[in-house]
């Protein structure tokens, strides 16, 4: 349901979520998130470029968050790496399989995505990587 490349994404800024305030180099995070380090270099420069991710060159480079993992949403992760795949009109748009049937299933579907959206928006970095006794203790997150 969500595109592998926020599904990376995710893994990636969650990664340096959890080693922050560390600096987490290249061919480390490649192996912690198991993302190749091609695809990951890309992922990485789109956060970056959006402000979320820091990067510093040399023996003690690497990547670590830009801002704290609480002002970061998932939903604005997905938006830097797949900018269309979570936009409304893009979810809303109906196939050319015609019939009532594929109408009603459109329509559900659209529901179903909305609430992910709304989830994505909803929930900070964060608050995933926050213990479970945390959580229990907290509020319910849809994680549960």
């Amino acid at each position: 349901m969500i595109p592998i490349t926020i599904e990376y994404a995710l893994r990636a800024i969650g990664c340096l979520a959890s080693s922050a305030p560390e600096v987490v180099r290249g061919e480390e995070l490649a192996k912690r998130t198991a993302i190749s380090a091609s695809y990951l270099t890309k992922i990485l420069l789109e956060l970056k470029r959006g402000g979320l991710v820091e990067s510093t060159r040399g023996s003690g480079g690497g990547y670590r968050l830009a801002r704290p993992a609480e002002e970061i949403t998932l939903a604005q992760v997905a938006e830097l790496v797949a900018p269309a795949a979570l936009r409304q009109e893009e979810l809303n748009k109906e196939g050319d399989f015609g019939g009532q049937v594929s109408s009603a299933i459109h329509r559900r579907w659209c529901r179903c995505t909305s609430t992910v959206v709304e989830f994505l928006e909803a929930t900070t970095l964060a608050e995933i990587l926050r213990p479970r006794s945390q959580e229990v203790a907290g509020k319910e997150t849809a994680w549960r």
